[in-house]
């Protein structure tokens, strides 16, 4: 994994391109650290400013204080613990955004879950469903396909369309605004029991409202009242129902979206999950490099013994055969000796000589020998071998 590190001082602005994954995450010092998964990254410096576009995955650590200007990636995106600026303008795959300043997310085809922001939210079309938790700012979102998820959104919020359900659970702040386009599903709202809201909404809307809530009609809209009514919640069009009940009242949603709380822990246990994961699948990459470099060692060590072991029996063997020839050979002497002592004259031919081939004198005397007793069947075979070379 190549590994770029450099230093632009404590407040730097990244700009980032990535044809794969990319994660982003603020840390303490100046350093920037770029971790590309297989392809290199090129990094261009202009002063305080970093252009970075890799055509494999990214990870990169910035300071805290940095600025991060994503203009595509292809893949997942994370970012994270960033002070300073954060703008998106196109991710395809699934973005996650925890503990940062202000947000601009441009577009977004995937699920998309923000978490934690300090300042104000924009983003432009969400394809898939929006989590939103603990956003201080106002929000603005033009369009999303999905569902959206909403908790802990104080300081107001704008929706253009929405073509699934809302599940808003939040308090208000004082004259906070939300204002809703066309809901295509479901509209549900927990609020703490001491709000003070306004709910404004058509009169043709359905309502499903806990019994200490009681709505008043005025002209062509349904009003609901909570409290001294500081903040206010439009609502244009809702084709499904409009739900509002106090939290902690055991309320159940109505829609088919999945509660709240669960989606939320969800979405944070997935990020951290995958975080997890991430790095175990880096330190058991490293560790099988390792055990691939020991496993070639032991068998290259393991086969050059096997090799020895073989060469040595072979040895064993060519000594042996060589034992036996000799053998053969004293024996074929001896009987030559004896066959001698009885008048018989046999020439065995030394190793590179040239013997002339055996005579039928030869052949008739080793058999009459055989005959005569004065040698067994297997010495005469013997003798004829030797004297046939």
């Amino acid at each position: 994994m190549p590994i770029e590190r450099f230093s632009l001082g404590p407040e730097p602005l990244i700009v980032v391109s990535s044809m794969e994954d990319l994660k982003v995450r603020g840390t303490e010092g100046d350093e920037i650290r770029v971790d590309s998964e297989a392809l290199p990254a090129e990094i261009t410096r202009e002063g305080e400013t970093a252009h970075i576009e890799c055509m494999s995955g990214l990870a990169i650590r910035m300071p805290y204080d940095g600025s991060l200007h994503v203009v595509r990636v292809h893949g997942d995106c994370r970012i994270r613990d960033v002070g300073g600026p954060i703008v998106v303008e196109s991710a395809h795959g699934e973005c996650y955004v925890r503990h940062v300043s202000t947000v601009r997310i441009d577009t977004a085809l995937g699920e998309v879950t923000i978490r934690e922001v300090a300042g104000d939210l924009q983003m432009g079309t969400v394809n898939g469903n929006l989590s939103l938790r603990d956003i201080a700012g106002r929000s603005q979102i033009e369009v999303i396909r999905g569902h959206l998820l909403g908790q802990d959104m104080p300081g107001g919020l704008t929706v253009g369309r929405v073509k699934g359900s809302v599940s808003m659970r939040t308090a208000f702040h004082s004259d906070a605004e939300y204002h809703f386009g066309p809901i295509a599903g479901h509209a549900q709202f927990r609020i703490p029991a001491d709000s003070s809201v306004r709910f404004v909404m058509p009169a043709h809307t359905q309502l499903r409202l806990d019994r200490e809530i009681q709505p008043v009609r005025e002209g062509d809209r349904w009003i609901v009242t909570l409290g001294g009514g500081s903040a206010l919640v439009e609502l244009e069009a809702v084709s499904g129902s409009v739900v509002i009940k106090y939290d902690g009242m055991g309320y159940r949603p109505e829609s088919p979206i999945y509660d709240e709380d669960f989606m939320i822990d969800m979405a944070d246990f997935s990020a951290e999950l995958d975080a997890r994961l991430s790095e175990v699948e880096a330190n058991l990459n490293e560790r099988l490099s390792h055990i691939r470099t020991g496993l070639s060692d032991r068998l290259s060590e393991k086969m050059r013994r096997r090799v020895e072991r073989e060469l040595d029996a072979a040895r064993r063997h060519v000594e042996a055969a060589q034992r036996r020839a000799e053998m053969a050979a004293e024996r074929a002497r001896r009987v030559g000796g004896r066959a001698g002592a009885a008048g018989i004259t046999i020439n065995i031919a030394r190793e590179g000589e040239q013997r002339e081939a055996v005579t039928e004198e030869e052949r008739l005397a080793i058999l009459k020998m055989l005959e005569q007793g004065q040698i067994s069947v297997e010495e005469a075979e013997k003798l004829l071998s030797a004297l046939e070379g």
